[in-house]
């Protein structure tokens, strides 16, 4: 298949293209500012403005005219297969990134020319507000977290008994009195004189009567815990299997009786004869 060259035609399929864009709420809207641009630049600027809204990695891989060109004469293919095999062989070769792929190979289909490709990602209208609010409703949270952070932890309960200490300071003016250790040694011995004077002699103390001797303890007769243990378990197994089976009978009768008057009630239904009008 023939490569397409770039002519005045081309340039008007590529315009109509953007204006498509346009069309279905894309943000991008390149325009000719002037009769003598060419479509190359128009592209370039296409390019630049997908860069800041984070669609392309790099504008500059596609900023000379020569490679915009070559992309762009992929269009004009018939077989959208074959042109988006050829278009994705091309990029590969130029070292293009995942995401201005995307970009040229939605900008490369001629079904441009009814809808906006779903690969190529749109942003809606209101979307703008609704991150701002989402990132403001963030900001408060973190901000709420902080404060809550910076105020302090809160103040522990004192505990019983351990009454909290107060600052116990003495004005400076006020002097301290002075205390000789020699006064206080003496005063501690006359008081552990007169103690000892007024201490009774000391009475003998009662004789303890002799506690007759403890019983031999009784030989208990030994039993095995093992097979105590089987014999509890299998009481316990008949147990239950008494009490199934009580319950699986009551059941039983019960559902015996309701379907017995289940069919009484149908029976008087069935008798019961049709009112005359």
């Amino acid at each position: 298949m023939q490569m397409a060259n770039h002519s005045a035609p081309q340039e008007a399929h590529w315009l109509q293209i953007f204006w498509q864009l346009e069309k279905g709420n894309h943000p991008i809207r390149p325009t000719l500012t002037t009769p003598s641009e060419k479509v190359e630049d128009v592209l370039t600027r296409a390019l630049m403005e997908f860069h800041t809204l984070g669609y392309i990695d790099s504008p500059e891989s596609f900023s000379a005219p020569s490679q915009l060109s070559n992309f762009w004469n992929l269009s004009v293919l018939d077989d959208g297969l074959q042109r988006t095999l050829k278009l994705d062989q091309t990029l590969e070769a130029q070292g293009v990134t995942e995401g201005s792929k995307i970009f040229i190979q939605a900008l490369s289909r001629p079904a441009l020319a009814q809808h906006v490709d779903p690969e190529l990602p749109v942003l809606k209208e209101g979307s703008n507000l609704l991150v701002f609010a989402l990132v403001f409703c963030i900001l408060l949270l973190v901000g709420a977290i902080v404060f809550v952070a910076l105020s302090g932890p809160a103040k522990k309960p004192a505990k019983r008994g351990n009454t909290p200490t107060k600052n116990l300071t003495l004005p400076t003016d006020t002097e301290i009195p002075s205390f000789s250790t020699e006064k206080l040694t003496a005063s501690k011995d006359a008081g552990a004189a007169e103690k000892a004077a007024e201490v009774l002699p000391e009475e003998a103390p009662p004789e303890k009567e002799a506690l007759p001797e403890p019983a031999p303890p009784k030989k208990r007769k030994v039993v095995k815990k093992k097979r105590k243990k089987r014999k509890l378990i299998k009481r316990k197994r008949k147990r239950r299997k008494k009490v199934r089976r009580r319950r699986s009978k009551r059941r039983v009768k019960k559902k015996r009786k309701a379907t017995k008057r289940k069919r009484k009630r149908r029976k008087k239904v069935r008798r019961r004869p049709t009112k005359r009008r």
